[in-house]
């Protein structure tokens, strides 16, 4: 009956925003302190996620409307893994999953069908030996767009050097390739996430500080083919007094062609100025586009800030879409950490998720407004959209903080939690391509289970799923848009 319940509220909040749908899960019995869970994706005309707590590993099946179809134990893992992924590839899975045994960190591989069975043992791909005061070096996980081949690695900026560990593989776990090089320059290096083209080459935004140690006034991409362990270097051209922050790669769907986008300064110290913009021919990897798109007052006005120049200082670019017109759109989040000493500890509806909170220094995250920027082909900005939120939350690492996103085509959607001391209540935003918004707010209610919108996944071109915690247990909810 509960379900049915949250259904039917959820159904009414989203009834005039283009109707979409909202199932959920049935609830499992979840121990989030020691727990880890994760949408999987769509594969053999099934949805499927992943739970793990004290109690073991196990992969649920579900039909579209959300009703159990089969539980599978993911017996062959051990007690305890950390930042496990998963990639499917046609009707299979292919889950990379790492843990520590003693000082040695394992890398290991698996492969299940349509059904959820292992296809064969599970594979090890790679070892590493951790320090002796711990902190492991924990690998991070990516996939090509097509899915088709996966990498797991790390990396290290430390001053003058970048090292990196990485390996590269088919989704069936054949083709192996393992990488591991460190980089010296000099000017300080600090790498930005990677990309796994359908090439299977391992492409690296990395920022250099030629002059001063804390700006960024060089752009490099530092490439690892396919053929070789060898990096190579391309340094992408900037204009004179131009420092770059925290670049964003990808690959275009449409044509295969590599895109970067990153937020600019003209100021030593400064906050982003504008948008760079670079399009980069795959093959020769020399640069055929090159845009700097600036914030003009009016714009930083909208932030809301006092200080015009600081307007943009702590917004994260989360997204780039290119458009098929030859345009793209940016997203990015306002985001920062912030420390202090005497407080009062973590309070309201999420506080019931939060550790017991002591000592003489706490972490307090802040997760808020989201910018969608849309540039036409021709360089000029067509439109900005604030979505508005605030979001804040003590010593949990922003779990429920941030949004998720779609993309379904039509529209960009973000969805995400509005925090309230009383109630959990989800807001929804769709921008059209005019930069319309429509907003919806819905549930509220003492029986809606509370949504993690950063774990959410995409798993069809309309369909979106989001892990929920209700105290002590987890379910899924799908949203069809």
């Amino acid at each position: 009956m509960k379900r049915l319940f949250w259904l039917l509220c959820l159904v009414v909040g989203f009834s005039s925003v283009q109707a979409q749908q909202v199932l959920y899960t049935p609830a499992s019995d979840f121990d989030l302190r020691n727990g880890t869970t994760a949408v999987v994706g769509k594969a053999a005309g099934r949805i499927y996620t992943f739970r793990g707590d004290g109690d073991g590993y196990f992969l649920d099946a579900w039909n579209d409307s959300m009703l159990p179809v089969a539980t599978v134990i993911l017996d062959f893992l051990p007690q305890k893994i950390y930042d496990s992924y998963f990639a499917v590839s046609g009707d299979s899975i292919t889950m990379l999953y790492q843990y520590l045994d003693g000082r040695d960190l394992y890398l290991y591989g698996a492969v299940l069908d349509g059904d959820g069975r292992l296809l064969r043992r599970p594979l090890r791909l790679d070892q590493k030996r951790t320090g002796f005061l711990g902190g492991a070096d924990y690998y991070s996980y990516n996939a090509a767009d097509s899915k088709r081949k996966l990498m797991a690695y790390s990396i290290s900026d430390d001053s003058r050097e970048l090292g990196v560990t990485a390996v590269v593989m088919n989704a069936d776990l054949s083709g192996i390739r393992r990488t591991s090089n460190t980089l010296k320059r000099d000017g300080n290096l600090l790498a930005s996430k990677p990309v796994l083209t359908n090439a299977g080459e391992l492409l690296i935004p990395v920022r250099q500080a030629t002059g001063r140690r804390d700006q960024y006034d060089a752009l490099m991409l530092v490439r690892f083919p396919e053929t070789s362990r060898t990096p190579e270097l391309t340094y992408l051209p900037l204009a004179e007094d131009v420092y770059v922050e925290e670049p964003f790669l990808r690959t275009a769907p449409q044509d295969g062609k590599l895109y970067l986008a990153a937020f600019y300064t003209n100021r030593r110290n400064g906050n982003p100025d504008g948008i760079l913009f670079v399009g980069l021919d795959p093959g020769t990897y020399t640069t055929f586009r090159k845009l700097q798109v600036p914030f003009d007052d009016r714009l930083r006005a909208m932030t809301g800030e006092r200080s015009l120049r600081n307007a943009f200082a702590n917004q994260h670019l989360r997204q780039l879409i290119i458009k098929n017109d030859g345009g793209f759109v940016v997203v990015s989040e306002e985001n920062y950490v912030s420390y202090r000493t005497a407080y009062t500890p973590g309070w309201g509806y999420y506080s019931f998720y939060g550790p017991f909170m002591g000592g003489p220094q706490v972490r307090e995250y802040f997760y808020n407004d989201i910018l969608a920027v849309s540039v036409g082909a021709d360089g000029v900005m067509e439109w900005p959209a604030f979505i508005r939120k605030e979001q804040y939350s003590q010593e949990d690492g922003g779990l429920f903080s941030s949004y998720a996103f779609i993309n379904t085509g039509n529209s960009l959607g973000f969805l995400f939690n509005n925090f309230d001391r009383q109630r959990s209540s989800i807001g929804l935003v769709q921008v059209d391509d005019a930069g319309n918004q429509v907003s919806r707010r819905f549930g509220g209610d003492a029986e809606m289970p509370d949504w993690v919108p950063r774990s959410a996944k995409q798993i069809s071109a309309r369909e979106l799923v989001v892990p929920c915690l209700l105290r002590k247990k987890v379910c899924f909810a799908k949203v069809q848009f």
